[in-house]
């Protein structure tokens, strides 16, 4: 029934004191969200998901501090100016969207067409 596996699998592995590894040059095959219906569903989701192992995963706090996220909003809004736009955007859209939609939410979810080949 968890809807955010994987954090929850990130979380499990720390419990067993491993490390999780990020570099900043792996390459990753993502398809964003091509319709505001999509874009918001998705981010619901993780909201929910995020919230619901919370509880299990607090002594581990996998958070980015804020100091490195802005300076890679920053960083990434130079080189990629409309995405940047684009995003505000939808955040500023997405409280409308939670409140409509939080209820739907399930790990058994209606998926987001436009980000599959």
């Amino acid at each position: 029934d968890i809807i955010a596996i994987d954090l929850f699998v990130q979380c499990k592995i720390l419990e067993k004191h491993k490390n999780v590894v990020y570099n900043d040059e792996a390459i990753i095959y993502f398809r964003t969200p091509l319709t505001r219906a999509d874009f918001f569903s998705q981010i619901t989701r993780a909201i929910i998901g995020h919230k619901q192992i919370k509880k299990y995963t607090q002594k581990f706090s996998p958070r980015m501090p804020f100091f490195i996220l802005l300076k890679e909003f920053i960083k990434n809004s130079f080189l990629y100016p409309n995405y940047s736009w684009a995003l505000i955007y939808c955040y500023t859209m997405l409280p409308f969207s939670y409140f409509k939609n939080r209820k739907n939410v399930s790990y058994l979810w209606k998926t987001a067409t436009s980000t599959k080949e």
